[in-house]
This record gives C-alpha cells, sequence and structure tokens, in this order.
C-alpha cells in the first residue's frame, strides 16, 4: 500500500489536535527534558545519554515537521 505524502501531514495536522497525541508529545518532551538534565548533571561525559538525547530531540522535531515523517 503506498502513501501520499500530503495525505499524511494532513493527517499529522489533524493529530496533533488530539488530546491523546498531545499528552505523548508532552510526556516524550519531558522525557527528553530530563534526560538532558541528567546529561549536564554528570560528572563524566555518557555516550548512551547523549545518543538518547539525540534520539529524543529528533523525534520532537519530526513530530513538529508538516512533512509527515514522524520515524
Amino acid at each position: 500500500m503506498a502513501f501520499n505524502r500530503a495525505e499524511l501531514a494532513d493527517a499529522i495536522t489533524r493529530l496533533k489536535d488530539n488530546a491523546s497525541f498531545t499528552h505523548y508529545v508532552r510526556t516524550i518532551e519531558s522525557h527528553y527534558n530530563d534526560r538532558v538534565t541528567a546529561l549536564l548533571n554528570s560528572p563524566m561525559p555518557d555516550e548512551a545519554l547523549r545518543g538518547e538525547c539525540r534520539a529524543l530531540r529528533n523525534l520532537l522535531l519530526n513530530i513538529n515537521r508538516h512533512n509527515g515523517d514522524l520515524t
């Protein structure tokens, strides 16, 4: 089954008004903020924590784009 990018972008735009999806995004933002705080407070550079922060940041950036890509 093929999907049209414009249709996916439109669906995601409608999803952003969904209360459950908004809660999901806020939960990810909260987790991202906690991980960044832990990274800033760690005495040694933690590569795994940096990778997790980078992945969460990329996910949040993709959610806020209007191209239909949530990965």
